[in-house]
């Protein structure tokens, strides 16, 4: 983040810990009130409960800083996403890294920039997150690319549920929808997989290094309109919208 659009949130937060060291106070002094009407000694209180009204008093006025910088933290999606894509290239966090749209590529990761009513909404693989911080976007952007996949366990569920979808000797396409509903992919867990989550890991599938001799990816079939399609990106940056993919009838055995 550039230090013109970092300074805002360090001032937020350095505003933020005066206040919190006003609030600390706020509760000390407070105390001191419940220890001098234990004791009875109400001479001190006068004393005390002056310096109970400044701490309230710069407290407001701390807080009011901080609603006066939000302002200037606030942006729309679209600036969002140019913030984020300028600080993955810096230093470069991934090979293939551009925008196409509100989607932002940051290989092999989709990220979707949105808006919630007045804020943005990020969704970054399976991950949903609002924040107008660029920087902590890119954060939780580094940690799901880094975050481990088993390609081959994913794959063999794939497969195992595209062999009970296949409906005929002669069908080899199976929709990408009705896989997800059957399997679920969690772990070990057969609980139900979000279409979120099941893009996210068609997509890392989509981009694994296929040097491994065990992995035999499945064809994913283009398609122009479907009720479902999951958009893919290749390591070169070419897209490609599926709905539905096929295996070899000899690599579903």
């Amino acid at each position: 983040m550039s230090e013109q659009n970092d300074r805002p949130w360090k001032l937020i937060e350095e505003i933020a810990l005066n206040a919190k060291g006003s609030s600390n106070s706020l509760v000390k002094l407070t105390s001191k009130i419940q220890e001098i009407c234990a004791e009875g000694s109400l001479n001190r209180y006068g004393e005390i409960a002056e310096k109970v009204a400044m701490e309230i008093a710069k407290l407001s006025a701390q807080i009011k800083s901080i609603e006066n910088l939000i302002s200037d933290v606030r942006k729309s999606a679209n600036e969002l996403q140019a913030e984020v894509e300028g600080l993955c290239k810096e230093p470069k966090i991934s090979d293939t890294i551009f925008s196409s749209g509100p989607n932002l590529i940051v290989f092999p990761m989709i990220v979707r920039f949105g808006m919630n009513g007045l804020d943005p909404e990020i969704n970054i693989g399976s991950e949903k997150i609002k924040s107008y911080r660029p920087d902590f976007i890119v954060k939780r952007i580094r940690e799901q690319i880094l975050k481990p996949f088993d390609a081959e366990s994913f794959l063999k569920s794939v497969k195992a549920a595209y062999s009970l979808l296949l409906r005929s000797e002669n069908q080899r396409d199976v929709s990408l929808e009705d896989i997800r509903q059957l399997i679920g992919i969690s772990h070990d867990s057969t609980s139900r997989c979000s279409k979120e989550q099941f893009a996210t890991y068609i997509q890392r599938l989509y981009s694994t290094d296929q040097s491994n001799p065990s992995l035999i990816l499945p064809r994913f079939i283009p398609v122009a309109a479907a009720t479902r399609s999951y958009l893919l990106i290749g390591r070169d940056g070419s897209s490609i919208s599926v709905s539905s993919i096929s295996f070899e009838r000899t690599g579903t055995k």
